[in-house]
């Protein structure tokens, strides 16, 4: 997967047309057979890495023994014109994740969801938090939930957690026991997968 610096290069000056010089964002993009597509640029960061700021949390997770704030320390250093210091592909190859988990199944949240799996596995330490939507507070997915992927899947939320950026192949084993465990059906979700991408994009790929 190569993400061309021309194509970086691009919504960066297009980010400047429109005022902005130093922001922290949160940039999704798919990749096409014609390359590289933008989705969407959201002024926020998916993680900053504060578990204390949710309900569902593990009490076991590393995070609450070492906390991690990198992220806001990125994001002040960037609105204030002064250069990022942390990246995630440094030495220290430290990735906060925020898993987003889909579902295509609409009903009742005990009939898509298994929420003991859930529990456990915030309980045993496998990650920092849960972050439900709105539908998944309310226990019951409607079909007006469906407004992603041309109206195939609903977003419950995400899975908060900390991998290494090398352990690809223990993180994505972490993940596909986590979905099979946590979906009451094997075709009712969207499994998400790390890969190299986080570790190996160029620091300078904006830089113009």
């Amino acid at each position: 997967m190569h993400v061309p610096n021309e194509w970086t290069h691009t919504i960066t000056k297009k980010l400047h047309e429109l005022g902005y010089k130093n922001q922290a964002i949160d940039l999704e993009f798919i990749f096409t057979k014609d390359g590289p597509q933008l989705v969407e640029i959201n002024s926020r960061y998916s993680y900053m890495g504060y578990w204390s700021w949710y309900t569902q949390v593990s009490q076991k997770c590393t995070l609450m023994h070492q906390p991690d704030v990198r992220n806001l320390e990125n994001r002040t250093c960037s609105c204030l014109g002064m250069k990022v210091p942390k990246f995630p592909s440094d030495t220290n190859i430290v990735s906060k994740l925020a898993v987003a988990v889909y579902t295509n199944k609409t009903g009742k949240l005990d009939t898509i969801v298994n929420t003991n799996f859930l529990d456990k596995f915030l309980e045993d330490g496998n990650a920092e938090c849960w972050i439900p939507k709105p539908a998944f507070k309310a226990g019951f997915i409607g079909p007006e939930e469906l407004e992603y992927g041309g109206g195939k899947w609903a977003k419950l939320g995400f899975m908060m957690l900390t991998a290494k950026r090398t352990d690809f192949a223990a993180t994505n084993t972490k993940l596909v026991e986590m979905f099979q465990g946590m979906f009451v059906e094997p075709d009712s979700y969207l499994l998400t997968q790390d890969d190299e991408m986080g570790y190996a994009v160029q620091k300078t790929a904006i830089d113009f």
